[in-house]
């Protein structure tokens, strides 16, 4: 299901979205007229443009992420976000990620989470990003105070690596009476256990 979003490309303006529209051609026999968004054979994402010229990216039946022409970028998910929502979200549209919590969409935009409520909407406005950073890993934007701070990797590549990092980080154990032991991955399960040596555990 996910595998589907490879073909989606980002779209990061009112500009893009309406070229995107304008030069995709309708899956032939489609009623009503639909446009895909990534692979032809995906009919589930598809996009679409609005009376008010607004330009919808739409997953199954849902227009998701609406384009407006003042530029602003509009998300709703409706009813019911499922993680599939926040990879279409996070797939389409450069520097925003959605995951998904306790039913609720939580949006993060840099480095600031919103949290979305059912059948409400979260409006975004695209500014300059001249003073913004590429990510070092998977080439999203890195806020310019982030950056100055050292900081390479945007948040969730950074959290990727920190959790690598953390798994490579080793354990001392101190005992009462005698030196400091290593304490290896495989034999953490039986030395933790023996802290106390008057009481072993089993």
């Amino acid at each position: 299901m996910f595998g589907t979003m490879r073909a989606v490309p980002y779209i990061n303006t009112y500009e893009e979205a309406l070229t995107r529209f304008n030069t995709t051609t309708p899956i032939r026999g489609s009623n009503p007229v639909r446009r895909p968004l990534g692979n032809r054979r995906h009919k589930h994402l598809s996009i679409d443009k609005t009376e008010d010229n607004s330009i919808q990216l739409i997953l199954y039946d849902t227009p998701v992420v609406t384009f407006k022409p003042d530029n602003t970028v509009v998300i709703a998910p409706k009813q019911w976000t499922s993680a599939f929502t926040c990879a279409f979200i996070s797939g389409v549209l450069r520097g925003v990620h959605g995951r998904h919590q306790r039913g609720k969409l939580v949006v993060c935009v840099n480095d600031e989470e919103y949290v979305v409520e059912k059948n409400a909407e979260l409006v975004l406005e695209r500014v300059d990003t001249s003073g913004w950073k590429e990510c070092t890993h998977c080439g999203d934007d890195v806020h310019i105070e982030r950056w100055s701070r050292g900081y390479r990797l945007c948040l969730f590549c950074g959290e990727e690596a920190a959790r690598a990092e953390r798994q490579s980080w080793c354990v001392i154990q101190e005992y009462g009476k005698g030196n400091y032991q290593f304490v290896t991955q495989t034999s953490a399960t039986t030395t933790l256990k023996q802290t106390n040596q008057k009481h072993l555990r089993t």
